[in-house]
Parts: C-alpha cells; sequence; structure tokens
C-alpha cells in the first residue's frame, strides 16, 4: 500500500465509531463524531465512541390523535429526527 492508502485506511478507523453512527442513523450521532474527534486519540474514547455508537434508543411515538396541529408537529418531528 501507499502512504495514501495507508493514510486513509487509519482515518478510516479513527472515524469508525463515528462512521457507524452516520450509518446506523444514531440520534446522537453529532456528539459522537466530536466525542470521535477530540478524545478518540485516547483509547478509552474510541472505545467509549465505538461502544456509544452501537446502542441505540427507539424513538418511542406515542398514539395520539394527528389532528390538533401541536400533535401532528410532534409527529412529524419525530419521524424525520
Amino acid at each position: 500500500m501507499t502512504v495514501v492508502g495507508n493514510a486513509i485506511f487509519i482515518l478510516c478507523m479513527y472515524f469508525l465509531p463515528a462512521l457507524i453512527s452516520a450509518l446506523h442513523w444514531h440520534h446522537n450521532q453529532n456528539a459522537i463524531f466530536l466525542t470521535n474527534l477530540f478524545f478518540g486519540w485516547t483509547v478509552i474514547g474510541w472505545v467509549a465512541a465505538l461502544i456509544w455508537c452501537t446502542t441505540s434508543q427507539l424513538a418511542v411515538i406515542k398514539r395520539a390523535t394527528p389532528n390538533t396541529p401541536v400533535t401532528r408537529a410532534w409527529i412529524d418531528a419525530a419521524l424525520f429526527v
């Protein structure tokens, strides 16, 4: 491999938690990216970001009447997050 190939491989491995969170549409993907960016150089920060990106909370949408504007806006916002 060339120097450029090695650099791309190292960057992909470094940002692996951020890539996983982006591919899985994690609800905290921005925070995972920032944690990975600033604390990924430590092994603990990288492992913490990796564990964080593999755990996700499913959004729970409550059953409500969609006729009220507030409820409809809440449901629309929850679907597009």
